[in-house]
């Protein structure tokens, strides 16, 4: 439910009210032991590290996702996973980095991993543009038109005709 309402006030903007949400679930998740709640607490820190990341708090949404990484393995949870590992794609690319490409392809690979479609074609299409703004021309086309693709799958026909 912690959760849930973060998502909400994040919805609304008010990042600082979604963060304390999310901060108060992994709490209280850290302090059941057993593999549900792991994940969950994965999930929560991975949660974090995107809030910080759209907050522009760059350097500490990095560090929070190379945590979750750990965590999130440990767990076998595949959408803190990839929330992770797409946060780490984006502070990269923010902070001039190399890798940030790879992270986001890791990241679609564990999305992958959950079934979730409409989260996999939001990837393809960061993906796409990752590559765009890096020069590969070809591998953006290829990933828009795959994003485009599993965007259709999820029956949003308005949304594949405007990405």
């Amino acid at each position: 439910l912690l959760l849930k309402l973060s998502h909400v006030e994040e919805k609304l903007g008010q990042y600082e009210q979604a963060l304390s949400w999310a901060g108060q679930a992994r709490t209280a998740l850290q302090s059941l032991e057993n593999p549900e709640a792991a994940r969950h607490a994965a999930r929560s820190g991975a949660w974090q590290a995107v809030l910080l990341q759209a907050q522009g708090k760059t350097t500490e949404a990095l560090s929070w996702a190379e945590r979750i990484v750990a965590e999130a393995e440990a767990a076998d949870e595949p959408e803190a996973l990839a929330d992770a590992f797409f946060v780490m794609g984006w502070a990269y690319g923010e902070l001039g980095k190399d890798g940030g490409l790879e992270f986001m392809q890791r990241s679609l690979e564990a999305c992958q991993r959950t079934g979730n479609l409409s989260r996999q074609a939001h990837l393809l299409l960061n993906l796409a543009v990752a590559f765009q703004w890096a020069g590969g021309c070809d591998e953006a086309l290829s990933y828009y038109e795959r994003g485009r693709e599993e965007t259709l799958t999820t029956g949003d026909k308005v949304g594949a005709e405007t990405k």
